[in-house]
């Protein structure tokens, strides 16, 4: 009921944020029957590159749970993350739940593929599932790490460029600063994710974060907010764990760091088609530099299933680098629908598998 409620808010934060900006001749609407109707070759190839984006996410997902020891069907794998992306997209939070249903989905399919090779499992099985959670959901969190990492790499490096060009060889300072800001805050955050393997192996980091742990659960003795401080600090200690057993092997990374900038480029060229679609021209390079600034949007309850707050940081960040911020706004969006159906629509394909995957969850639960 909780999530029902907060949905329909999220579905009214949007459509009151597309009117708005509407109102204020920041998205055209009309443009998107233009592109269906003069440019579907265009727009099909878009929905194209989105469901291979996807597959390529598989790939390096694929990869990176093998360095954790987990050895599930590349089928179960390719299914687990289609589906969770068709239906997660469409959810509160959708990046959040798209890693819950799809560690769901792993664990199914890992039970399920245990099940048959084990004729007495019931004592042990329960125990490896934990530590079966505990490392997919590592796994997860490192596959968006790594692919939010290349993100800013790219990032960066387009910006610092923008800005080296604006300011010595074309002498224009007009938006140095909104430039800048974006560079900061870039280069905060990789460095932030890059760091962060090598805390996780820190003595003082797990001293501060037994202390911390302490502290909450002296405060919460008993009850319902016991019992989750607890579950949360054991997942956490069980990911930082994980996180500084990659933080040893990181060259490991490499592969899955090759599949995040290849897919980098196609979500890029996927948000730039967008535009040619409905006839707006965006700088490629403006798109590599805000790319990552707009994948973190998608975290923000700023809207329903990527529509609205998307659209308004398009705009802003766009607007550093001279674009139109009707053109940003409503290639982002553009972009956003397409991926929605497409991935809505490839998981249909994989449906079939999940289903069995959570039935044999609902089995064991």
């Amino acid at each position: 009921m909780r999530s029902l409620i907060r949905s329909f808010m999220l579905i009214l934060i949007s459509i009151l944020i597309i009117k708005t900006m509407m109102h204020h001749d920041l998205i055209d609407l009309q443009t998107f029957k233009i592109a269906f109707l003069q440019n579907i070759n265009i727009v099909l190839f878009v929905v194209f590159l989105q469901i291979f984006l996807c597959f390529l996410t598989v790939l390096r997902y694929n990869y990176i749970i093998k360095i954790f020891d987990i050895s599930i069907n590349f089928l179960n794998v390719t299914a687990a993350t289609f589906v969770s992306n068709g239906l997660g997209l469409w959810l509160p939070g959708s990046m959040a739940f798209i890693e819950v249903i799809r560690v769901s989905l792993m664990i199914g399919a890992k039970g399920q593929q245990e099940f048959k090779e084990q004729k007495n499992m019931d004592n042990d099985l329960s125990v490896a599932e934990v530590s079966l959670r505990s490392r997919l959901t590592t796994a997860s969190l490192l596959d968006r790490l790594v692919g939010l990492w290349a993100m800013l790499f790219i990032g960066l490096m387009t910006s610092g460029y923008f800005i080296l060009k604006q300011w010595f060889f074309q002498n224009n300072h007009s938006n140095i600063f909104g430039l800048l800001s974006l560079f900061c805050f870039i280069f905060i955050l990789i460095i932030l994710i890059s760091v962060l393997p090598f805390v996780s192996q820190s003595s003082f980091f797990l001293k501060c974060l037994y202390h911390v742990e302490r502290i909450f659960l002296s405060m919460f003795r008993k009850g319902f907010a016991h019992e989750i401080l607890k579950k949360l600090f054991f997942e956490l200690n069980g990911v930082f764990s994980s996180i500084a057993l990659v933080g040893s092997r990181m060259k490991s990374l490499l592969v899955p760091l090759v599949y995040s900038f290849i897919c980098v480029f196609i979500q890029c060229f996927s948000i730039y088609f967008s535009g040619i679609a409905i006839f707006k021209n965006i700088p490629f390079v403006a798109i590599l530099s805000t790319v990552s600034i707009l994948n973190i949007a998608t975290l923000l309850p700023l809207g329903f299933a990527g529509v609205g707050g998307a659209q308004v940081i398009a705009a802003v960040c766009f607007s550093f680098f001279a674009v139109s911020p009707q053109a940003a706004s409503s290639a982002q969006l553009l972009q956003t629908a397409l991926n929605l159906f497409a991935l809505s629509f490839a998981a249909l394909f994989f449906i079939h598998l999940s289903w069995k995957q959570l039935n044999f969850l609902f089995k064991r639960s």
